[in-house]
């Protein structure tokens, strides 16, 4: 296929649908990527995989769109804010406490702490930063510590937090002023991020790891929600000079940088999380679009569905593991062994923690998911209770 028809698929006119329906599969490929980006660059990292760190901001945007989503669905209903945190509570909590249960109290009570890899001490003295879900101050206060198993987790602290007060913002704030007031955070984010957060003495890491520099991720998500519901005809006629612009961002940025690192890129973060934005956007197209397409492919739905198990269990599993192995190095994690090895370590992991995560997801996390539909939004009540009357008529009348 030639270049001029690559360009033309990808930037055919962009048509988004009427009325967002309930499950969109195509999200499910879109968090499958995500994933995949993050098992690549932590499981190989000797491969060519130095972005593969943006996979969390990939998350972020996503959780954004579809949070703020149904923030803005659910604002003027009864018990909106209640039903929001409940939900989420059921959907992140069950798993998240079950491995810190198992981390902070059933191992070392039965004497297995060899189980958890050395240097597990730092965790252990500052478990309390995980049981509030702060970790990410943590880290952005003292940098990582030489053990990585859960490093990974400082992601889940921004998101928590975020949830705290997002849904208070979204029902306080006037519709028409939603998009100014994302903004405004975003404009904060990053002046926090490039000099506010160094000001009030927090470490090297912050830029990276605290909610107040990395919120802008989320805030792009919702506001791609807020405009496919009030302003749909902004996106459609803009969309792609956005996505251009960041692609274009993007390269220069690595050309004048130099460097894939993180911690290097933080004055771009904003820009990746507009390029991702930009793929969530296309990915809702309701024709044969090349990006739909992708994200609509049974591997990176499959992979989406169990995304949250597989993130939180595999970098623990490939620390755990590699300590029992290798020497890890304390820098960055990396097992110091030949090539071979470490391929093997990576493709073990990942076996794994698809595996874990899909008997921990029927296992586990399923019989809490259950009760969500307890703490539904009215309308979607409505809609099943409809659902129900008619279903009951129709084996009546047959």
């Amino acid at each position: 296929m030639s270049k001029n028809k690559i360009f033309s698929k990808i930037f055919s006119p962009l048509q988004l649908p009427d009325r967002l329906p309930s499950h969109i599969p195509a999200l499910d490929g879109l968090r499958g990527m995500a994933i995949l980006l993050v098992l690549l660059y932590h499981c190989f990292p000797f491969l060519i995989t130095k972005l593969g760190w943006t996979g969390v901001d990939l998350f972020f945007v996503l959780s954004g769109f579809l949070i703020t989503g149904i923030l803005l669905d659910t604002k003027h209903e009864k018990g909106y804010y209640k039903n929001f945190i409940i939900r989420r509570v059921l959907r992140i909590f069950p798993l998240y406490y079950l491995v810190l249960c198992v981390l902070f109290i059933f191992i070392p009570l039965f004497g297995l702490d060899e189980v958890r890899g050395h240097q597990f001490d730092f965790y252990q003295t500052h478990q309390k930063w995980f049981w509030l879900y702060m970790q990410n101050w943590l880290y952005s206060l003292q940098g990582f510590p030489s053990n990585h198993a859960l490093v990974h987790f400082w992601s889940l602290a921004v998101e928590e937090q975020f949830y705290i007060f997002w849904p208070i913002i979204i029902w306080l704030v006037p519709k028409r002023w939603i998009p100014t007031s994302i903004l405004i955070l975003m404009a904060f984010a990053i002046l926090f991020r490039l000099r506010l957060g160094s000001l009030i003495g927090l470490g090297y890491t912050y830029p990276y790891l605290s909610t107040l520099s990395r919120m802008d991720a989320l805030l792009i998500g919702g506001l791609i929600a807020y405009l496919i519901r009030f302003k749909k005809s902004f996106l459609v006629q803009n969309t792609k000079y956005f996505f251009l612009l960041s692609v274009s961002g993007m390269l220069i940025s690595l050309f004048i940088i130099r460097s894939a690192n993180f911690l290097n890129l933080s004055s771009v973060y904003t820009i990746i999380d507009i390029f991702f934005g930009c793929l969530l956007i296309y990915s809702l197209h309701t024709k044969t679009h090349v990006f739909s397409l992708l994200f609509r492919s049974p591997l990176l739905r499959f992979l989406g569905k169990y995304s949250y198990g597989i993130y939180v269990y595999h970098y623990l599993l490939y620390q755990m593991i590699g300590m029992h192995f290798f020497k890890m190095s304390p820098v960055n994690g990396i097992p110091e062994t030949n090539p071979m090895n470490k391929l093997t370590l990576g493709i073990v992991i990942i076996g794994l923690s698809i595996g874990i995560s899909w008997i921990s997801y029927h296992l586990w996390e399923k019989p809490f998911l259950s009760l969500k539909k307890y703490f539904s939004p009215s309308s979607e009540k409505k809609t099943s209770q409809n659902l129900q009357i008619q279903s009951e008529i129709t084996s009546k009348i047959f």
